[in-house]
């Protein structure tokens, strides 16, 4: 198999092995010392540095300082990206790491972050430990996982890091790699297997098939905890994402900003911290990834990728969407008319998994991997549990003809009938680009129904369940139920028809108690008892199925009434 693409979130940052610091109110104007990064290989090599004067309160308590740097590289490039974390000293001392500069600047002139505020980061993780967790109180809505909005996966912190130009594409395509290799794809041989002071730090956020990791510059490193950056990678707070060595391939001049381009090297602990004055990581700890698996089905081919992914309930959802849209774009090589038969498993530590199965049709590959995305962000940020994904498993049938059949009307034998009567439905569909074709199924009204109004709907499993997702979301109390619910997903690809009766229902957990006298509900709410109702239930009297080989969208509604012999 080849790599499929290779990207480059390129954040300044240093490291140093443990020396005496000096602080930001020690330093002047016009003090001189010198700064260590990479620009090529694994050479740390020296730059002059130059303080300029002190920023007070860039950040509430926290100072930064400006500097100059100098040097025959940096004098052309001017302060390039991947130099964050690159560690400056002055009179021996430990000052901090280079961590901003300018776009389209004149000038090699930078910002430092003080060592001060970056050992603050080893402090804070040393007296909350490593634990993270986060609770979200939103209960998962239904609507929005049978329709995904694609804008909900990254938060706005996480959107506007990825905007201001970290996430840079180094251009690099179909990258071969030796699969009986003992390191997984992609893996620089070259690249240094210990880290140091000034060396190029990469954190790892996919990796395998597909490679995204943030380079920079290790700023200091004191027992097994190591300082970079100095700045936020993401600003995640607690966070537990694979730390590796790196190469610097190539230093890339810009006249907007001029970058490194690295590859990753080996892994050698776990980033545990992402803060604003630096990202922490720990030597030798193993950060867990969850393993991805994708495979793409042609017919009489098929195409097989791995991938695995950061986990943290904020980025791991991103990172989800945008593996699977980079793998199937690029393994279907098209992004015209198609259509996803997707069937597949998210599993979850100590929980049932999450089963997929749905027809997924569009001109894009965002339609398939907000599907996915979806089920993975509600799993993660699920108001009841802290989870662990075990793995994801994607098997998908792909085909460039746009499999789509639009339901345009709905006949009747008859709106008035008996109970222990048939009514004969004909039900029109118009597939697409294709001939209209007509149905005929048959509704058996029960013989013990009672006389009353009711309706007959019938669309297809999507349009119902929205319908109704505000009423099934008030069935979910736990992460076990949101599954169960999950699984039990009506498909896109049928056609349900019903005859429904609305009614009133109490919520007992899963089970919902429908058709109870008024009497009872007043009795219950008397004795100070409250639980979830709704006058909104949809009752089930009479259902039949229509399995189509498309996606089929629409919904009809209309009276029936029931009435006696």
């Amino acid at each position: 198999m080849k790599k499929i693409l290779l990207f480059t979130l390129f954040l300044i940052s240093s490291l140093s092995f443990a020396v005496e610091p000096i602080i930001s109110s020690q330093l002047h104007k016009g003090m001189k010392g010198y700064g260590l990064t990479v620009f090529k290989g694994n050479t740390i090599e020296r730059f002059p540095v130059e303080v300029l004067g002190l920023l007070q309160n860039q950040t509430p308590g926290e100072n930064r300082v400006l500097v100059r740097c100098g040097g025959p590289v940096i004098e052309k490039a001017g302060i390039i990206a991947g130099m964050s974390g690159s560690p400056v000293y002055f009179e021996g001392k430990l000052a901090g790491a280079i961590s901003f500069g300018w776009e389209f600047g004149q000038e090699p002139i930078g910002g430092l972050t003080p060592i001060e505020s970056m050992q603050s980061v080893t402090r804070l993780y040393g007296t909350r430990g490593n634990e993270h967790s986060l609770r979200f109180e939103e209960i998962p809505d239904i609507s929005k996982i049978l329709n995904p909005d694609l804008k909900s996966f990254l938060p706005k912190e996480l959107k506007d890091a990825f905007r201001r130009g970290y996430f840079v594409s180094s251009g690099f395509r179909s990258l071969p790699f030796s699969a009986g290799s003992a390191s997984f794809a992609g893996e620089a041989t070259d690249a240094p297997k210990h880290l140091k002071p000034g060396g190029a730090i990469a954190v790892a956020l996919t990796r395998g098939d597909l490679n995204l990791y943030a380079i920079g510059t290790v700023t200091s490193i004191d027992g097994n905890y190591v300082l970079a950056f100095g700045h936020p990678m993401f600003g995640l707070g607690s966070i537990s994402v694979p730390m590796h060595t790196a190469t610097i391939l190539a230093t890339y001049p810009s006249l907007k900003s001029s970058n490194k381009l690295g590859a990753i090297g080996a892994e050698v602990g776990t980033i545990v911290e992402d803060r604003s004055a630096a990202i922490l990581g720990i030597v030798g700890e193993k950060a867990d990834m969850i393993p991805m698996t994708v495979k793409v089905n042609f017919g009489d081919r098929s195409t097989s990728y791995s991938v695995e992914l950061a986990e943290h309930p904020l980025l791991t959802p991103y990172l989800t969407n945008l593996a699977v849209n980079t793998i199937l774009t690029t393994a279907c090589e098209t992004v015209g008319l198609h259509t996803f038969n997707l069937r597949g498993r998210i599993d979850i530590d100590r929980h049932p998994p999450l089963k997929l199965n749905a027809m997924v049709i569009g001109t894009s590959m965002a339609g398939i991997s907000g599907q996915v995305t979806s089920l993975v962000q509600a799993v993660l940020q699920n108001p009841y549990d802290s989870v662990h994904i075990k793995g994801i498993t994607l098997n998908l049938n792909y085909s460039e003809r746009l499999r789509l059949a639009q339901l345009v009307k709905v006949k009747s034998s008859g709106v008035r009938v008996h109970p222990g009567e048939t009514v004969h439905l004909q039900l029109y569909i118009k597939p697409y680009q294709r001939d209209l074709f007509i149905k005929n199924i048959t509704l058996a009204v029960p013989a013990n129904m009672k006389p009353g109004d009711y309706h007959v709907e019938i669309g297809d499993g999507f349009s119902i369940m929205k319908r109704e997702s505000k009423v099934l979301k008030q069935k979910i109390e736990s992460l076990d139920g949101f599954i169960r619910l999950v699984n039990a997903f009506l498909r896109n690809s049928k056609l349900y028809v019903g005859l429904t009766e609305k009614t009133s229902a109490l919520f007992m957990g899963e089970s919902v108690q429908s058709s109870l006298p008024g009497s009872v509900m007043e009795t219950v709410e008397m004795q100070g008892v409250h639980i979830p109702r709704t006058g909104k239930w949809k009752e089930f009297r009479a259902v039949d199925v229509l399995t189509l080989d498309d996606v089929v969208q629409g919904y009809f509604s209309f009276p029936m009434k029931i009435v006696a012999r």
